[in-house]
C-alpha cells in the first residue's frame, strides 16, 4: 500500500521499554582523523524508541557537532508547523469528497471521542494523510518532543551546538506538487491503514517501532518495499525525492562537513531509512572513500536471524 510507504518515510523520515531492550541502535562509526557518527532516527515521541541505549549516549557526550536532518531553530520549527496548513479562508472539509470525510471522522472518533474533523480543517489534505497514523501515538504521549528533538536537546547540555543538513523545502515540496487525485488516495489510503491497524491489524506502525527498536535494518528494508506495492509510479517518484535524492544530498553534505578544516567530532542524526540499503548514506559515503561500522552489532548475522518475524 502506498500509504504503508509514506508512514514509514515520515517517521524513519508506545509500552516502554528500556535501553537493555535496545538491542542493536542503528549506530554507525565513521573513522578518521575524528571520529563522527551516524544515527538512524525514528520521528516519533514514543518512550521505546527515545529511550537511548548506551553506545548512543556515550557518542553524543563525545560529539560537539549535533547535526539533524533540519537545524531545530525556533524559525525551522515556525516554518514546520506552517508548511502543511492550508491559505486561510480554505478548509479540508470542503476539500473532501462525502464518502472519504465520513470514513475519515470515523477514524478520528476512534481516536479520540472528542475529535472532530473541523479540528484539523487547516491541514493540507496530504498532511492528513501522513499524520493520520501518528495521532494515537501523539496523543498518547502529548508534549513529549520527539526522538530527533530529544537528541538535540541532550547533546546541548554536553555543549554541542545544532546545525541542520537540509532546508524544508527538500523534504515537503514533493507533497505540495502531488494533484488533488494523489493527495485524496493518499488520504483513502491513509484512512484504511488506521481502519485495518484498530480492527483487523497489522498496526503497520507497530511493526516499524519494533523493527527499529530490534535495531533490525534488514526488517526496515523489507517494509519499505512492501510500500511498493500500489500505484507505483507515484510510489516510486516519491521514494526518489524523499529517499535516493536526499541521500545523495545528506552524503555529499556529511562529507563537506567531514573535511571542514579542525572539524570537531559530530553526532549525525537523520532518519534510519536513510541509513540502509544500497545507495544509502552509509553506502554512498564508503563509495567516497570513508571507513564505516556499525557499532555493537554483527549485523548481517543479526539481520538474517530476525528478518523472518516482520514478513
Amino acid at each position: 500500500m502506498l500509504q504503508r510507504l509514506i508512514l514509514l518515510l515520515w517517521v524513519l523520515c508506545a509500552s516502554v521499554s528500556s535501553a537493555a531492550e535496545q538491542r542493536a541502535p542503528l549506530l554507525w562509526k565513521i573513522d578518521g582523523p575524528q571520529t563522527h557518527y551516524l544515527f538512524g532516527t525514528i520521528h516519533l515521541p514514543d518512550p521505546r524508541v527515545t529511550t537511548l541505549a548506551a553506545p548512543v549516549t556515550e557518542a553524543l557526550k563525545q560529539s560537539k557537532l549535533i547535526v539533524t536532518e533540519l537545524e531545530f531553530s525556533a524559525g525551522t520549527i515556525m516554518a514546520m508547523s506552517t508548511a502543511g496548513m492550508l491559505p486561510v479562508g480554505e478548509s479540508l472539509t470542503e476539500k473532501l469528497p462525502e464518502d472519504l470525510r465520513n470514513a475519515l471522522q470515523l477514524e478520528l472518533k476512534a481516536i479520540d471521542p472528542n475529535y472532530q474533523l473541523a479540528m484539523f480543517d487547516r491541514m493540507k489534505i496530504w498532511t492528513m494523510a501522513t499524520n493520520l497514523a501518528l495521532l494515537p501515538i501523539q496523543k498518547k504521549h502529548r508534549g513529549v518532543a520527539p526522538l530527533d528533538m530529544q537528541l538535540v536537546q541532550l547533546a546541548a547540555k554536553h555543549g554541542a551546538r545544532n546545525i541542520g543538513l537540509e532546508k524544508l523545502h527538500e523534504q515537503l515540496d514533493i507533497f505540495d506538487t502531488l494533484t488533488l487525485d494523489e493527495q485524496l488516495s493518499l488520504l483513502r489510503d491513509a484512512v484504511e491503514l488506521r481502519k485495518k491497524a484498530r480492527t483487523t491489524g497489522p498496526d503497520f506502525l507497530e511493526l516499524m517501532i519494533t523493527a527499529y527498536v530490534d535495531g533490525n535494518a534488514q526488517a526496515i528494508l523489507q517494509l519499505t518495499e512492501e510500500g511498493l506495492s500500489e500505484n507505483p509510479e507515484l510510489s516510486e517518484r516519491l521514494r526518489k525525492t524523499l529517499i535516493d535524492d536526499r541521500n545523495h544530498n545528506m552524503a555529499d553534505r556529511i562529507d563537506a562537513l567531514i573535511k571542514t578544516p579542525k572539524q570537531k567530532p559530530m553526532f549525525i542524526a537523520v532518519g534510519a531509512a536513510h541509513l540502509i540499503g544500497e545507495s544509502s548514506v552509509v553506502d554512498l559515503l564508503r563509495k567516497k572513500g570513508y571507513t564505516i561500522t556499525r557499532t555493537g552489532v554483527e549485523q548481517e548475522q543479526y539481520d538474517e536471524r530476525t528478518a523472518i518475524a516482520y514478513r
